[in-house]
């Protein structure tokens, strides 16, 4: 007597990449002044300005300015007030 095996062929399917976010900091340019605040998150952000005139501020591990990875802005006449709190759990 013959036995038949029946073999399954598995597939695996790659998933795309998946970023997870720290927080998000909110940038305003308010008559000329720049504010930018965070949430509750760890917030790193970077403050640079690559061309005169433009100022960029990227977030880094993980973090989104104003949903994005990254904003850049003109017309920064007014001196940049940054909003910073730490919050501790115990």
């Amino acid at each position: 007597m013959t036995v038949k095996t029946k073999r399954s062929v598995l597939l695996l399917e790659p998933l795309e990449g998946r970023t997870l976010f720290c927080g998000d900091v909110t940038a305003i340019l308010q008559n000329g002044s720049l504010m930018i605040s965070g949430d509750s998150g760890d917030n790193q952000v970077v403050i640079s300005s690559p061309a005169a005139g433009v100022t960029t501020i990227t977030g880094r591990d993980n973090t989104t300015v104003n949903g994005q990875a990254e904003i850049s802005l003109a017309a920064i006449s007014g001196t940049p007030l940054l909003l910073a709190s730490r919050s501790r759990s115990t």
